[in-house]
């Protein structure tokens, strides 16, 4: 996998901001399936996203003291319907 796609994945989610939920679908144009999903589990590795469930994660929100906290459920249902290609 190149780097270069796991450093513009990273930079895209951050630049989101914390509490987006995103799909791999989200980052297509940025190169194959197979090197997106490489990316998402090293992120996911790295504990710089959570993956909620098969191919929808976040960029957690972290509450001062509170820590990591759940993510908006709107977001989430959001990110599956655009993975299976519904509308809510």
């Amino acid at each position: 996998m190149s780097q270069g796609i796991e450093v513009a994945v990273k930079n895209i989610i951050i630049g989101h901001g914390r509490g987006w939920c995103f799909t791999p679908m989200h980052f297509l144009n940025l190169g194959s399936n197979e090197s997106i999903r490489q990316a998402l589990s090293h992120l996911h590795k790295q504990k710089i996203i959570r993956r909620l469930t098969q191919g929808v994660y976040d960029y957690p929100k972290e509450h001062n003291a509170l820590g990591v906290v759940p993510p908006n459920l709107n977001e989430v249902a959001k990110a599956i319907a655009e993975k299976n290609g519904v509308q809510i």
